[in-house]
């Protein structure tokens, strides 16, 4: 009986507002029945009274079989928490000033959100969706003030339009919150790198730093130590002799004269000559005993110049070919000064 009363409340109330409205109309094939089919011009709506319990599925199914041939459909129910209120175009009924009215399911949007809408008289809800003013609608902001926000209900079109105009808004900032977060990432990542480099740049001038330390900490004791060997070498008369016969290799005095007047001392030969630190050359030093210049050391391999690079002591050579072959054996190339000498600095050799 309330299942029949209520739809003789909606077939009236459609007649009022200027629908043609008909009980109990099947569709095609029978595969739809309306409880009321509301007709206006091409327009047909199901206006449908569901107070039985129904599963979502299934009134959905029904919706979307009417739907195929065309016809829309809004269900109505007057019980206080229907499951499926909001799975398809639905509104709840309730005792109005007048008669039935529209209690739930009816929304405006304002500030960013949709709200519950007043209730509304059941005719102007029909005359409403006749003149197409108000439309079925998914929501795509929040819904406030509800204890169960609805996931389709009924607004107008100037309602949609402000949802649509706020949620684009909202994508906008989410889209300009994002591109400054990722230039926010970006600037870190590049401050990041720039720390690092630094940091890189630092360490690597602290390692020149101190290999150039350990380098000159190895010169100067190289330095001190020929001058030491040297001292206690010009009391051994036994090497006297073999200074005596290097004085006689052809280039030596042209050496020591370059040696000389590049230095502005007395350059002798070393009375430590034979050491082995001087790669088989022949040591020239300065009165106090401080290496100067080795003249034609010849090495079996780069192993064998590693004092002559701590100590840093220029090399002459007498001839072109003997710089050659030193050259070959360091696998470095020095500058070359002239034709028959040429002074390079070992410690630059790799």
């Amino acid at each position: 009986m309330a299942h029949h009363l209520l739809k003789q409340e909606l077939a009236t109330a459609a007649r009022q507002v200027g629908w043609t409205a008909e009980l109990e109309v099947s569709g095609p094939g029978r595969v739809w029945r309306a409880d009321v089919l509301a007709t206006a011009g091409q327009h047909r709506t199901a206006l449908e009274a569901q107070l039985a319990p129904i599963t979502p599925d299934h009134i959905r199914g029904r919706t979307q079989r009417m739907a195929a041939d065309g016809v829309s459909s809004v269900w109505f129910s007057d019980r206080p928490r229907p499951p499926w209120l909001g799975v398809v175009p639905s509104v709840r009924l309730g005792p109005g000033d007048s008669g039935l009215a529209v209690v739930e399911g009816l929304s405006v949007f304002t500030d960013s959100s949709w709200s519950p809408q007043d209730p509304v008289p059941l005719t102007r809800f029909l005359a409403m969706l006749r003149t197409e003013q108000a439309a079925s609608h998914q929501p795509v902001l929040r819904t406030a003030r509800t204890a169960r926000p609805l996931a389709t209900l009924f607004t107008t079109k100037a309602h949609i339009a402000a949802e649509q105009s706020c949620a684009e808004q909202e994508r906008a900032a989410a889209e300009q919150a994002r591109q400054e977060q990722q230039r926010r990432q970006e600037r870190q990542q590049i401050a990041g790198r720039l720390r690092t480099a630094r940091q890189q740049d630092e360490k690597e001038r602290l390692r020149e730093e101190q290999e150039q330390q350990a380098a000159e900490d190895r010169r100067q004791w190289a330095r001190d130590d020929i001058r030491l060997t040297e001292q206690l070498a010009r009391g051994d008369h036994s090497r006297q002799a073999l200074v005596r016969h290097s004085a006689r290799l052809p280039g030596i005095r042209e050496a020591i004269v370059r040696l000389t007047r590049e230095h502005r001392v007395e350059v002798t030969i070393g009375s430590s000559v034979g050491d082995s630190r001087y790669a088989a050359g022949v040591p020239l030093v300065a009165p106090d005993g401080s290496l100067l210049g080795v003249f034609d050391p010849l090495p079996q391999s780069s192993n064998d110049c590693a004092f002559l690079r701590d100590v840093g002591a220029r090399l002459v050579f007498p001839a072109d070919k003997r710089r050659a072959h030193f050259i070959d054996i360091l696998k470095q190339d020095p500058p070359v000064l002239d034709y028959w000498t040429a002074v390079v600095r070992p410690a630059t050799a790799r």
